[in-house]
């Protein structure tokens, strides 16, 4: 990847698996900062298709099962709906809303017509949809679950991005997917944007890596399973059981050029009592971190990591 003026996508590298992942993060300068496009909407998409979850080896499911599953796949669809709507793009008709999902425009406008219903869409002057005042709860009810952490990690996030230059980021997992809780970016004209919120692929990565490492047994082999073949065969000795077992115990990794070219990462655990681990981390471009700077880099984001940990123990 190249490197220029504009906010330009990173375009998934054929090191991180299949081409059609969507882009995880992407570069920002000055320049154009706050600049939209349809492109910038889809990155806070899924990381992968849910359709690539089913196998070969998969049964046919019995006449209840497949009305469950279809139950299922019309509330994917319908959520998949509803997170169009974003900052960058904040208002669709059906029709932009149809063709970004592949619906018909009677699907559409029924998924439509329900979230109007329950008070999550609201039709404006122009003949568009945007988001009502029923979704505030969902920010409430996510902001409260972050407040404590947040308050803790960002004061350490601040100064560690002071100490590197680079980006850092606050992540967790929730189900399949690694989220950006919270991201203090670099202060260079050339940096990485992470939305707050936006989903990744748990594996592709050193933060989503990291959190997958700690994933139970069973839901980490379950989800590799269905992973695994959108990994380039140079990359699955990262998601071995030992490799996991290594990083769990070391708790931090590196990551290079893993999604995106010309791009480094590490991460390290923030470990919370009685509570699922979020960890740290740091992206930039090589161009800026050579040998010397990432082992500086990466034994920093350590120290913010236990710093935050041991903050959040006297709390």
């Amino acid at each position: 990847m190249t490197l220029r003026p504009g906010v330009q996508p990173c375009q998934t590298s054929r090191r991180g698996g299949a081409r059609h992942l969507p882009r995880q993060h992407r570069v920002e300068t000055d320049a154009k900062r706050g600049a939209t496009s349809d492109a910038l909407d889809r990155s806070t998409r899924t990381p992968f298709s849910y359709d690539a979850r089913m196998t070969a080896s998969d049964a046919p499911a019995s006449p209840a099962k497949s009305k469950s599953a279809s139950g299922a796949e019309t509330g994917r669809k319908l959520l998949r709906l509803l997170m169009c709507f974003s900052g960058t793009r904040p208002s669709w008709s059906v029709a932009a809303l149809a063709a970004e999902l592949d619906l018909t425009m009677s699907t559409a406008y029924r998924y439509v017509g329900l979230l109007k219903e329950e008070g999550f869409l609201v039709l404006g002057h122009d003949s568009t949809y945007q988001v009502a005042e029923r979704a505030t709860s969902l920010v409430d009810a996510y902001l409260a679950t972050r407040a404590g952490l947040v308050d803790v990690a960002l004061p350490i996030m601040t100064r560690l991005r002071d100490e590197i230059g680079e980006t850092v980021l606050l992540a967790r997992r929730v189900g399949d997917f690694a989220f950006c809780i919270d991201r203090v970016e670099s202060l260079e004209s050339v940096r990485l944007q992470f939305d707050r919120g936006q989903a990744m692929s748990l594996h592709s990565g050193s933060m989503p890596r990291l959190l997958l490492s700690y994933m139970p047994d069973r839901e980490r082999r379950r989800y590799l399973a269905r992973a695994r073949p959108l990994v380039t065969p140079e990359r699955l000795p990262l998601l071995s059981d030992e490799a996991l077992a290594a990083i769990a115990a070391e708790g931090s990794t590196e990551s290079m050029e893993e999604i995106d070219d010309q791009i480094w990462g590490a991460a390290a655990v923030i470990q919370r009592p009685d509570d699922e681990p979020v960890v740290i981390g740091a992206a930039g471009p090589v161009y800026r971190l050579d040998r010397a700077a990432r082992v500086r880099a990466r034994a920093l984001l350590v120290d913010a990591a236990a710093d935050i940990t041991a903050e959040i123990a006297t709390r």
